[in-house]
Order: structure tokens, then sequence, then C-alpha cells
């Protein structure tokens, strides 16, 4: 007891040391949301809308791009009151900010010790920003506030099971250091194949952590390996939490049998400090309205009604080196307007349906998210035991391509069941070849990336208004 006594005092020192030297406060941000997420929400909303208000004034005060467009939409920080006056302001996207790079950083960004950061760029060209020091304290806060709700506490080493922004591919020295005292063990995710499986699950038997954060396939991976195997259960986690994918329902469940331990799905978008996490009750996603604002808009940009799906637009109310405000964060869910048993003040999103490219669009005008091909091919797991998982390439508006990476012999018949299946949503003009493949389809930031598709923006359009 004493000994791990000592041991947290020492892990706890470290992290103080980390924000001493980093300049950062992570540690007393994480103290704060523990206080704030037990306001009742029309507290915290009045937290939210006075943040906004900083923000947008110090945007038109310091910011070029802000400056012109405030004065060009005849919008006035200094009379804000309501989220509903951000609606006068246009939607920031990736290529406006490429296109105004240097309009969007503060004139004053030295003040706050910006970092140059970059996005995982899973479905295009990274997005390259600015992102201040409490932006960093935010991220890490947020995660440990996420990681709490299964007993973690702050200075507990965990493992890291990941890539893109979350585990650059290369590590110098310095990241290292910085990963040992923050506690984190890393396991880098870029090349993870079932080859490597073992490996994988040795590594986490020999570090013993309790906790885990991990891209959902990946650890999907190892569980399933697991199961083949006949090992579960021989890696010991007291949570695990997934991140930067869709975890289906399915996943969840081949997860927590191999483990024999809860889940936690959790959303992050640090581009604007925009997080969410799953509570003790898990039922929907409480989202860090301390540090961003949402909104949830339609594909004509009206506000979605609750339990509607639209896509997520945040703003950032701590990034003061480079504000983004109403920023299109590219992907697509529903709020809730539920109240949570857990008794937090905080709003829920009710479900994330993933990145907005994430669909399959049908000769006849539909577009089918990735969740569809989730429901058939996972819900016939036990009739097929040999689909570990799978990828959709879309090579044309009538033409799909399904790549089935097995662990086991193929059957004929299953593909043709699974096809048939398919074709009662697709349409019989669809036309669908199988891959079978040993390897899942790794992009290069290590995510699985379930759907990809060769047509453009401009083809589907057509494709929709035709119909």
């Amino acid at each position: 007891m004493k000994k791990n006594g000592y041991k947290f005092i020492s892990a706890y020192f470290s992290l103080t040391l980390v924000d001493c030297i980093k300049k950062t406060k992570m540690l007393r941000t994480y103290r704060d949301l523990n206080k704030t997420q037990w306001l009742t929400k029309y507290h915290i909303e009045d937290i939210q809308i006075r943040r906004t208000k900083k923000i947008l004034i110090h945007a038109f005060e310091n910011v070029p791009y802000y400056r012109q467009l405030f004065k060009h939409r005849d919008f006035n920080p200094y009379r804000f009151q309501h989220f509903d006056d951000l609606r006068i302001l246009p939607v920031l996207n990736k290529k406006k900010i490429r296109k105004n790079f240097n309009l969007l950083l503060a004139q004053n960004a030295h003040r706050f010790r910006p970092r140059r950061r970059q996005t995982s760029g899973s479905t295009a060209e990274p997005l390259l920003y600015y992102a201040d020091e409490l932006s960093h304290s935010c991220a890490w806060a947020n995660n440990w506030r996420a990681f709490s709700m299964a007993g973690f506490q702050v200075g507990e080493p965990f493992v890291l099971l990941s890539g893109g922004s979350l585990m650059p591919r290369t590590t110098p020295t310095g990241q290292k250091i910085y990963a040992i005292m923050m506690r984190m063990k890393q396991l880098p995710a870029y090349q993870l194949d079932y080859a490597k499986t073992k490996f994988y699950i040795k590594l986490l038997q020999k570090y013993k952590c309790a906790y885990i954060f991990a891209y959902p396939s990946l650890i999907y991976l190892l569980s399933r390996y697991l199961i083949k195997m006949g090992k579960s259960h021989s890696v010991k986690f007291k949570a695990i939490f997934t991140t930067s994918e869709v975890l289906s329902h399915s996943q969840r469940e081949i997860i927590q049998k191999a483990f024999d331990c809860p889940v936690y799905d959790t959303y992050g978008n640090n581009e604007t400090s925009l997080y969410a996490f799953e509570c003790e009750c898990r039922q929907g996603l409480h989202y860090s309205m301390e540090h961003s604002y949402l909104e949830v808009l339609d594909s004509e940009g009206q506000p979605c009604n609750a339990g509607d799906t639209g896509r997520f637009i945040a703003t950032n109310l701590f990034n003061y080196a480079m504000p983004f405000i109403r920023y299109d964060t590219g992907d697509l869910g529903a709020l809730s307007e539920e109240e949570c048993a857990c008794q937090r003040g905080l709003k829920k999103i009710r479900h994330i349906l993933g990145r907005s490219r994430d669909f399959v669009c049908t000769p006849d005008g539909k577009q089918i998210h990735g969740s569809f091909f989730n429901h058939v091919l996972f819900k016939l797991f036990h009739m097929n035991p040999w689909i570990a998982t799978w990828h959709v390439r879309q090579e044309a508006i009538n033409h799909i391509t399904i790549s089935l990476y097995s662990d086991g012999s193929p059957v004929r018949k299953d593909t043709e069941k699974i096809k048939d299946m398919l074709k009662k949503t697709l349409g019989h003009e669809m036309k669908i070849d199988f891959i079978i493949d040993k390897k899942p389809h790794i992009t290069p930031t290590g995510k699985q990336k379930l759907i990809e598709s060769c047509i453009n923006e401009e083809t589907i359009r057509i494709n929709n208004s035709d119909k």
C-alpha cells in the first residue's frame, strides 16, 4: 500500500514537472473540469456564452481574418448574447483555413505560446494550424476526465495504441521522455496486422497497465486474435477507451468479451477542443461544453432537431493563437436532449456516425453509411467466422469492391449471401465485387478506414439532384 502511494506521488510530481517545463496547465484544467461537470446545464451554458464572447472579441481585435469578416457581416462581438447570434457568420472549413492561414493567426499569438499542430489527415491532406498552450492543456485534461469514468487516477500508467495525430511516425528523444513523464506506454499501430498481434499481446502482458486508449479497429483485431487462440482474458484491463473511429456495437461486444472489461467510447477534435466521453451510464457521450460550443447543422445549414443527424460545427473557446469559429469538423452525429442519470450538467451527443465521407452513394441517390455494412457483415459473424474485418471501396456510382479480411478459410456461398443482403438496400444496379485478403486496410495514420470513395462530391451532388 505504501509502495503504491510512493508511486502515485512520484507520478503526480512528474506531471507537475511537465506543466512547469512546458508552461501548461493540465492538472489545473483537469481539476476545474471535475468541478464544472457537476454544475447545472444552465450554469455551464452561462460559462460557455461568456467564454464565447471573450474569444469573439479577441478574434475581432487581434485576428485580421475575423476583423474583416465581422465587419463584412455587420457582426458586433461586443453585443453577443446568445448562440443564435453566431449564425450570421459562415462556416469555416479546411479550404478556407489553408487559403487564409496567415490571416487567421492572431497578431499577438506569441503571447499564447503557440505550437504548430496538424490533423491526422486520415481522409485528406493533413491540416496545419497553431494551438496555444491552453488548448494543449484542454486535450490532456479532457482525456483524464474521460478515463476517470472507469476509476482512473491522474498519474496511473496507460497504454496508447494508435497512430495519426495521437502518435507521430517518428518519435524523437524528447517525445520519448515526454511519454515516460506522462505515464504513457506507446504502441505504434501504423503497420499492425495479424502477424504482429502476438507480439503486441506479449507487450500488453508485460506492461500490466490497467487502462488502454486505442483505435476501435486496432483493439478489435487484438480481440479477434485472443478469441481465436482461446486466450480471452489473458490480458487484464480495468477498462478500455476507444477514440478516433466509430465504435460499432458488435466491435464493443467482441472487445469486452476478449478482455473481460468495459469499453468506454470517446470523441476528440483537437482543432476545436471538442471532446466527448461516455460516463458510467454509457448512454451517449457528454461533450466538453467548458472548452467548445457545438452546433449540429443539416445539409441546408440549419440547426438539426435533437436526435437528427447533421454536421458537427464547433467553436474553440480556448485557442487564442489561431481561433476557429464555426469550424466544420467533417464529422456527423446527433445531439440528445435527454438528462443523464449521472446528473452531470454537460449536454450529450446521442451518436456519432463518423466522417461525412464515410458513405456509399447508390445509383438511386441514397447515401448508405458504413454502419450498414457493419450491421450486415458483423451480424453474420457467427455464420461467417472467417470474416475478421472489411473495407469498402466505391469505384463508381454503380460499382463497389468489398475486401474481406479473413483469419480462416472463406466460403463462396457466404459471399453470395452477403451480396444478396447488400443489394436489398444498395439496389440491383449496384455491381458488387469481393476480394479476399489476409492483411487489413490500414491508412498511413494507422487507422482502419472502412469506407473509401473514389467519386467526387460533385458527382454525388449531381446524382442526388437527378432523383
